[in-house]
């Protein structure tokens, strides 16, 4: 039981680290995008 837990609880910290990476990486294309030309 407890090995489902922790890999329970790996998969869903895999999953939250990837969905942090998207969150990133499209903050980066938006300021890229909305950068300001001088």
């Amino acid at each position: 039981m407890k090995k489902l837990l922790l890999l329970a609880v790996a998969a869903a910290g895999v999953f939250a680290y990837k969905k942090w990476q998207e969150s990133e990486a499209e903050k980066s294309a938006w300021r890229k995008a909305t950068d300001k030309v001088d």
